[in-house]
């Protein structure tokens, strides 16, 4: 006998799974879930900045500078390790809890040439897709990956036929004294 909760986890483990990557949130999810951005660079800009700081005042050859170097590059490990564990948590989770994921194809390289481009790298996108490509090829799931020139949010859901785009908002101006 079935529990209806173990009904609803059945459900949703295969029913397919849409994400769009963004800065404010990670991740959204096409069932509401929004998963926050850790910026983990971020987090630890204080530390790379001060031990950097600490860097460049020692004399070039010597062996404090030689350890403030391995301090430098152990701060950047920390947040690399940091990023990679948690897109590895994340691309598990999505992987067994849905048969089919739909991811749109970012341009992250053309996105880095932006002026949010420290966000864009410390988000790890490239990381997360990559790991889904390859944990949903173990795993026997589908991925499928929407080019970024289709028009999904003009789409109808029902019937997969372009819609006639969003009417502009603009709002009216009226001259003082008109009503």
């Amino acid at each position: 006998m079935t529990t209806p909760a173990a009904t609803r986890r059945n459900a949703r483990r295969h029913s397919p799974s849409g994400i769009d990557l963004g800065l404010a949130h990670f991740a959204d999810l096409s069932d509401g879930t929004k998963i926050d951005s850790p910026r983990f660079l971020r987090r630890a800009e204080k530390k790379l900045k001060k031990n950097q700081r600490e860097l460049s005042r020692k004399q070039k050859g010597s062996k404090n500078r030689a350890k403030a170097r391995l301090k430098v590059a152990r701060a950047h490990a920390e947040v690399a390790d940091a990023r990679r564990e948690f897109c590895h948590q994340l691309s598990t989770k999505l992987i067994s809890e849905s048969q089919g994921i739909a991811v749109e194809d970012l341009s992250v390289a053309g996105l880095a040439r932006t002026k949010p481009a420290k966000s864009v790298h410390d988000a790890g996108w490239s990381q997360l897709i990559s790991m889904l490509e390859y944990k949903a090829e173990r795993y026997d799931r589908t991925l499928v990956e929407i080019g970024r020139f289709t028009p999904t949010s003009r789409t109808c859901s029902i019937d997969c036929l372009p819609s006639a785009p969003p009417p502009l908002a603009r709002s009216a101006v009226t001259p003082a004294g008109d009503p």
